[in-house]
C-alpha cells in the first residue's frame, strides 16, 4: 500500500510542504519553504495488515542544510502533521476494536537506528520530551525499540511551539498552562459567589490566536479577538432572520456595538471572528511560486463565536463542570461559508484551540437550541454526546459534551467543491 500526500501542505505560519514519491510509491520526499529557507529530507515505510499503523523504515536530510541539521523536532512533527493531515483511519467492520491511526518509529537494541536514519537515543529522547513521540516502556532502565504517536495524541499538541520560524514570543500562541490558584467571584450569569481558578486573559484583541490549513477547502482558518472594528460586520450578521431566529440581537449598529462591548468584559469568556482565507499555489507549469505568492489570499469573515470557562458560566447552574472545562457559542453569519464541511473544520478548530489552551481541560460544552438538529448531528459526529434538555429563560437546549478522551484528532474532511 503506497501513501498519497498532496501536492502542497500549508503549515500555520504560510510555509508549505512540497511532495514527492519515487520508487514506485516506496521513498517519498519532502521539501519545506519558508520564504528564503528551504530544505528537504525523505523516508520509507511499512503498512500494518489493517492499515492503521506506519512504521517509518528509514528518515534522511536530503544535503547539508545547516537549518535542516537542527530541526530534528521539526522535521518529525512535519512528517507526522503530514500524515495525520492527509490519511483517515482505515474502515473497519463494524463493531470491532478500533485502534488509533499510528506513526511508529523503531530503534535498535544498541540505541542507534534500524537502518540509517538521522536519530540518535539522544534524539529520540529529546522528541519524547517534545510530545512528538511516545514509548509504552517507562521504566527507569527501560531502552525502548519502539516509539509512536497516534492521531489522537498529535492533535493534542499546539502547532506553533514547533514552527521554526513562527514569533514564539507572541502571547498568543503561547499554551502554556497557568499555575493553579483559586479565586471567588460574582459573574453576572449567576449571580452567585463562585470558587474558580484564576483565569488566563484571552488573547491580545484583533490579533491571530489561531490558525490552520485546511485542505478540503485549500484555505486558512484564522480566529481572531473581536474588536470595535467587528461591529459593522456584527449588524449584518445579525439582522440576518435566520440568524436573528436564535441571536435575537437585531437593530441599528449601536445594539451590535453595546453587544460587542458587554461581552468583551466578561472576565470568563471571550469573544472571536472567524476567517476564511483561500491559499495561493505555486504555478501549475514552473511549479514554482511567484516572488512572496505564497500563503493566503483576503481574508472573508464568516462568522462569530464566544469561548468561555463553563465554571462560571450560566451553564453550571444545569450540569456538572470542572474547574477547567470550557464552552462555546456559535453563530455563522457568511451565508457562503455554510455547509457540513465548512462546520467540520471549524468546529475541529475551535476544540483544537481549547483542548490546546490549557491541557487541564476535559470536557467542551455546548448548548444549542433543541430544534438546531443539523448542528446537534454535526456536533455527534464530531464526538459530543447529548447529555439532557435543559430549559433557559429564552430557549430550550440540548446539553452537547465532548470528552478530551472521546475526541478523535483533526483529520481528513471530505473535500467539496464550492
Amino acid at each position: 500500500m503506497s501513501l498519497t500526500f498532496p501536492d502542497v501542505l500549508y503549515l500555520p505560519d504560510a510555509g508549505y510542504l512540497k511532495f514527492t514519491t519515487e520508487d514506485g510509491g516506496a521513498k517519498y520526499t519532502i521539501v519545506y519553504k519558508y520564504k528564503e529557507t528551504t530544505f528537504s529530507w525523505w523516508f520509507t515505510g511499512t503498512v500494518s495488515d489493517d492499515s492503521l499503523i506506519y512504521i517509518i523504515t528509514d528518515l534522511n536530510i536530503i544535503g547539508d542544510s545547516k537549518e535542516a541539521r537542527s530541526s530534528t523536532v521539526f522535521i518529525l512533527w512535519a512528517t507526522a502533521y503530514a500524515f495525520f493531515n492527509t490519511f483517515p483511519a482505515a474502515n473497519i467492520r463494524t463493531g470491532a476494536p478500533q485502534r488509533d491511526l499510528t506513526l511508529q518509529y523503531n530503534v535498535a537494541a544498541d540505541g542507534t537506528d534500524t537502518t540509517t536514519t538521522m536519530l540518535t537515543r539522544e534524539q529520540l529522547d529529546l522528541l519524547e520530551a517534545h510530545g512528538i513521540l511516545y514509548t509504552t516502556d517507562t521504566s527507569v532502565y527501560g531502552l525502548p525499540d519502539s516509539y509512536f504517536i497516534t492521531r489522537k495524541m498529535f492533535w493534542q499538541l499546539s502547532q506553533f511551539p514547533f514552527l521554526p520560524y513562527v514569533n514564539h514570543c507572541n502571547p498568543n500562541f503561547l499554551t502554556r498552562p497557568k499555575p493553579l490558584a483559586y479565586t471567588s467571584t460574582t459573574p453576572s450569569s449567576t449571580g452567585l459567589y463562585v470558587r474558580h481558578p484564576v483565569r488566563p486573559r484571552p488573547p491580545v484583541r484583533n490579533k491571530d490566536f489561531y490558525r490552520r490549513y485546511c485542505p478540503s477547502v485549500e484555505s486558512f482558518l484564522i480566529f481572531r479577538t473581536a474588536s470595535r472594528d467587528h461591529v459593522p460586520i456584527l449588524n449584518t450578521w445579525m439582522n440576518n432572520e435566520r440568524v436573528n431566529k436564535f441571536w435575537g440581537e437585531a437593530g441599528p449598529q449601536s445594539k451590535q456595538a453595546e453587544f460587542l462591548a458587554n461581552n468583551s468584559k466578561l472576565s470568563w469568556s471571550f469573544p472571536v471572528i472567524g476567517y476564511w482565507a483561500s491559499a495561493r499555489f505555486p504555478d501549475r507549469e514552473t511549479e514554482e511560486f511567484g516572488k512572496k505568492d505564497y500563503g493566503w489570499n483576503t481574508e472573508e469573515p464568516f462568522g462569530y463565536f464566544e469561548i468561555y470557562w463553563a465554571k462560571e458560566d450560566k451553564l453550571s447552574g444545569y450540569t456538572e463542570v470542572k474547574d477547567f472545562d470550557r464552552g462555546v457559542h456559535v453563530l455563522v453569519g457568511n451565508e457562503k461559508f455554510r455547509g457540513a464541511h465548512r462546520v467540520r473544520e471549524w468546529l475541529g478548530g475551535l476544540i483544537h484551540y481549547m483542548f490546546n489552551a490549557d491541557p487541564r481541560t476535559e470536557t467542551i460544552l455546548l448548548e444549542p437550541r433543541v430544534d438546531n438538529t443539523r448542528f446537534i448531528d454535526l456536533l455527534t459526529e464530531a464526538g459530543f454526546y447529548r447529555e439532557k434538555e435543559i430549559n433557559f429563560p429564552h430557549k430550550k437546549s440540548a446539553v452537547m459534551k465532548l470528552k478530551r478522551e472521546a475526541w478523535e484528532g483533526l483529520g481528513p474532511v471530505e473535500r467539496i467543491s464550492e
